[in-house]
């Protein structure tokens, strides 16, 4: 087993839950409202988090501490930019600047800066808007060019991360001010060969400002930074089904699983979704995002958190929700039922597992790093009437995720080494 294990036991888990958790403060693992933000985030595959920040700089966060790690010195004051990241994690994108992210060099310093992205599963190629009506995507170290014009002007486009298929969102004023047709075409990202057109539709006061595929490519969805609400997600295959929700913001945790979230005046709503089934199974009024990012690597979610902390005062925060908090103590075979909350602490070379109730005789447990390598596993026998488990075990200090698993049961839950 690998940490991928922990996170699909972790989306199987919710998938099981009915009706719906209400959020509660200590899902926060770590936020951040000291610094004034001026980009959208972005998560790399080592699961850092990466940001910008008004003194011109980017500024790189554990992802599982919230710690400052680095700072980027990009000179880039603007506001509301996109930070674009390789596929395999090598390369920023970064208001037209390629980066070397181990040491910062940059690789590339002149291309386009409007709506630039890397053209998945390519590190050296980039996709950008030329002008309103044409996309462009350049080889920046082969100098090869390729430009694919559109009938109206494009408001956003994204690659799948598998390189497969392509989104091109595009807007079109009608008769009357204000009002526009609202178009997405949906591309071969490899032959740039047209599969369907999936919508032309009126949009009053809405534009499509972003896009994002899941994380197989089986879903891709829409919100809005501006106007009414209309989160919208078609699937990628036939028959391309079409679903709506009311707000603004999406978050794909897995295929099918979302985090929707609105800002409506003064208050905060967010759910997660299962689409496909169209349940509900977590509300909160705590946080909101307009572009609320899943952290593969430590199970939780990035949230561009938007709240009021004065009279007409909009204050950003960063914050990283603990999705092993939120699904804490919730049994698979009876949802209704929680299980007892158990501890953990590590002590002289000894992990201890303190108030665990059994439900079979044999449990496997697994201790992981947080890159996801395996640094322990083994299978053991309970006794009924003992709810302290001892596992010697030597480890560095740093942080590990136990995996346990007893009988249909699973647990992830974190764990710091200290001497």
């Amino acid at each position: 087993m690998n940490i991928k294990w922990v996170l699909t036991v972790a989306a199987a888990m919710l998938f099981f839950i009915s009706g719906f958790a209400k959020a509660e403060p200590n899902e926060e693992l770590w936020s951040n409202s000291n610094v004034i933000f001026s980009s959208m985030p972005a998560v790399h595959p080592n699961g850092n988090v990466l940001i910008g920040d008004r003194d011109g700089d980017v500024i790189e966060f554990n992802g599982l501490t919230g710690e400052i790690v680095r700072r980027i010195p990009v000179n880039i004051p603007e506001s509301d930019y996109r930070i674009e990241i390789s596929q395999d994690g090598t390369r920023l994108l970064i208001m037209g600047k390629v980066f070397d992210y181990a040491t910062l060099n940059v690789i590339k310093a002149d291309l386009q800066k409007t709506s630039i992205k890397f053209y998945h599963p390519y590190n050296n190629k980039v996709i950008y808007v030329k002008n309103s009506y044409d996309l462009a995507i350049i080889d920046f170290e082969q100098g090869e060019i390729s430009s694919h014009h559109f009938p109206h002007t494009i408001t956003a486009h994204e690659v799948s991360l598998d390189g497969r298929f392509l989104a091109i969102a595009c807007k079109d004023y009608i008769a009357e001010p204000g009002n526009q047709n609202t178009f997405l075409y949906f591309y071969n990202a490899q032959t740039m060969k047209s599969i369907r057109d999936l919508e032309n539709t009126p949009s009053t006061g809405r534009i499509i400002s972003y896009l994002q595929f899941s994380e197989t490519s089986k879903y891709i969805g829409y919100g809005h930074l501006g106007g009414s609400p209309k989160a919208t997600f078609f699937s990628c295959d036939p028959p391309y089904t079409k679903k709506e929700f009311d707000v603004k913001g999406i978050g794909f945790i897995k295929d099918e699983c979302v985090f929707l979230s609105s800002y409506f005046k003064e208050k905060s709503i967010a759910t997660i979704w299962n689409i496909n089934q169209e349940k509900e199974f977590y509300r909160t009024e705590l946080y909101s995002s307009l572009l609320p990012l899943y952290n593969k690597t430590h199970n939780t979610l990035v949230l561009d958190y938007l709240y009021m902390k004065e009279e007409n005062q909009v204050i950003r925060q960063l914050t990283s929700l603990d999705l092993n908090k939120i699904l804490t103590g919730v049994s698979v075979e009876n949802p209704k039922k929680p299980l007892a909350y158990f501890t953990t602490e590590y002590l002289k070379g000894i992990l201890i597992i303190n108030n665990y109730e059994r439900i079979s005789e044999l449990i496997n447990i697994e201790i992981l790093d947080i890159q996801g390598n395996i640094m322990y596993s083994t299978v053991i026998s309970t006794n009924a009437n003992n709810s302290r488990i001892e596992i010697p075990v030597n480890l560095p200090n740093s942080v590990y995720i136990l995996n346990l698993q007893d009988g249909k049961q699973h647990y992830s839950k974190k764990f710091i080494v200290t001497r």
